[in-house]
């Protein structure tokens, strides 16, 4: 097997922090919706999460996706 280059052994450890992001935008998201569900009035949090799509929609095309 062939030893890992510097260049594969920092894409390997983004990848972990990367995917440890997304796990906590996951945590976030749902205690964001257990804020709207004591304010259902609120259109603040419709606001934050359009944001938050937003931007996880610029990631996506960074993607080619």
């Amino acid at each position: 097997m062939k030893t890992p280059t510097p260049a594969q052994r920092d894409y390997a450890a983004r990848q972990v922090r990367a995917k440890a992001l997304l796990a906590s935008i996951g945590t976030a998201l749902e205690a964001h919706a257990k804020k709207i569900a004591g304010q259902p009035e609120n259109w603040a949090f419709t606001g934050d999460l359009s944001a938050v799509e937003d931007r996880l929609q610029e990631i996506l095309e960074y993607f080619g996706k």
